[in-house]
Parts: structure tokens; sequence; C-alpha cells
């Protein structure tokens, strides 16, 4: 919210005469944004990653249900994927910075590989985890 309102007040308006707007018909603007290859690819990553986001949320219910043997887990680790996604984007802006986005990526990608070995490796260790801290 506190986000909300310091946009709203270093904003400002840029509004144009209406007599100096030309008007674009939806035929014209979706022509002109199809020809726009940067706005193709945006579109073709923003739906793979939705489909990827599906694939991981029905394979953490399917983990939590088959694996773990109760279905309820899956809502735990959602939320903690959630909160830790919130988390991570307050810091990732000082840490590219101070480490540069390539390395930052790298660093991603490695933490990503070692969480998933760890819920390997866990095993059923993993479903007493739960347990314990529910």
């Amino acid at each position: 919210m506190v986000a909300l309102f310091v946009c709203y007040y270093y904003s400002r308006e840029r509004v144009s005469d209406a007599s100096e707007r030309k008007k674009i018909s939806l035929r014209e603007g979706f022509g002109a944004a199809v020809k726009n290859k940067q706005w193709l690819i945006l579109c073709f990553i923003r739906c793979m990653s939705c489909v990827t986001w599906q694939f991981r949320n029905q394979g953490v219910v399917y983990y939590a249900k088959y694996c773990l043997g109760v279905s309820q887990y899956s809502a735990y680790i959602l939320t903690a994927i959630m909160l830790s996604s919130v988390l991570v984007g307050f810091l990732i802006t000082p840490l590219a910075r101070r480490i540069g986005n390539r390395n930052c990526i790298v660093f991603g990608f490695a933490m990503n590989i070692m969480v998933t070995v760890g819920f390997v490796l866990a095993g059923e260790n993993i479903k007493k985890l739960m347990e314990d801290s529910v």
C-alpha cells in the first residue's frame, strides 16, 4: 500500500491535447503488436511461465498427497514458495548490484538445484519434518 502511494506521489500526468492524438483502431493496434518481435517473445515467455507454474503446483499437490501421504501439506509448501518469492523479490536487486546479474542468475540456479537435491535426499524424513512443524 505504501508503494502505491509513493508511486502516485511521484507520478506526473502526461496528457496531450485530444485534437493531437490519432485514433487507432483495435485492428491496427493488434496488427502493430503482432509485428513487434519483442512483444511476441514476451507473450511466449509469459505463456510458458504460466504453464511451468501450473506444472509445479500440480507436482507439489501430487508430492504432498502420494509421497508425504497428507494432501494438506501442499498448501504449506505452496505458501512457503510464495513467501520465499516475496522475500527474494526485496533482496534480489541489492544482490544483483553487488555480485552482478549473471552471477545472480547462476546463484539462483545453484540454489534451485540444491533444494531439489535436498528434497530427493530427505526422502521419508521430509514427512517427519512437515509433521513436526505443523
